[in-house]
């Protein structure tokens, strides 16, 4: 992958974060006003309301900028342009699901266990933030990753990491360009930082951070009867030698 198409594929990313940042703000807003955590049931039922159309018109935004992206990542790419057509749909089924959990049965899980109503309120609240994130960002995650039925020179997505990404995502990362609507689905957690990149070509490439993370995987977890847990404890080891290196 050229310079200029990765850096595409960085500027996107913070783009995506960017929308969801002033998603956060909108968020945090709503819930000063409509949760109350001493009557949780009629707070998750008008946090849910306020939410669905807002997270619907956050994720038009994200799936807006992902047809943007592709399109532009396309033309650097070789094969010249295309029309992206943006994936936006959300059932609002989906979010009494994802953000009707957190805003109620968290916080009384929370309270049941001891925490205080201030503190059961915030852990509420940083979990709406997350879930609704997560469904606004399949927006763009959808549109890119569904080019594949699309456009005819697509051949699958890579996964692209931020800093210091979860095992689980550096995991996947580390794999490179393998994937396909055909055998796997974006996953995406709450407040994930990561990005599909598509591919155009079945030449395996690996950035230079994709290579190091796929080398510490092979060193330390490739394997291991719980990869995943060997992983992440190799990542927590080398950025403790990181942060001890550069003190």
């Amino acid at each position: 992958m050229s310079a200029e198409g990765r850096k595409l594929t960085e500027d996107h990313r913070k783009k995506q974060l960017a929308i969801g940042a002033r998603l956060k703000r909108d968020i945090i807003r709503v819930w000063r006003t409509e949760y109350d955590i001493n009557e949780i049931l009629a707070s998750e039922a008008r946090v849910v309301a306020a939410l669905k159309d807002m997270l619907a018109d956050y994720k038009r935004e994200s799936a807006q900028e992902g047809a943007a992206y592709y399109k532009a990542f396309r033309e650097v790419a070789g094969p010249g342009s295309i029309n992206v057509k943006p994936y936006f749909d959300l059932d609002g089924s989906r979010v009494e699901q994802s953000v009707g959990y957190r805003a109620r049965i968290l916080p009384l899980k929370a309270i049941k266990a001891g925490r205080s109503a201030d503190e059961a309120s915030k852990m509420a609240l940083q979990a709406t933030t997350g879930a609704s994130e997560r469904l606004v960002r399949e927006g763009g995650r959808e549109t890119i990753t569904r080019m594949e039925d699309e456009d005819p020179f697509n051949k699958g997505w890579q996964r692209v990491v931020g800093p210091e990404p979860c095992a689980f995502c550096a995991m996947l990362s580390a794999r490179g360009g393998v994937y396909s609507r055909a055998t796997v689905a974006f996953e995406a957690h709450d407040h994930c930082q990561c990005e599909a990149e598509p591919i155009f070509s079945r030449e395996r490439y690996l950035s230079p951070s994709q290579q190091e993370l796929k080398e510490l995987y092979d060193k330390y977890a490739k394997g291991k009867r719980h990869p995943e847990r060997a992983y992440r404890r190799a990542l927590a080891e080398q950025r403790e030698r990181a942060l001890e290196e550069g003190s």
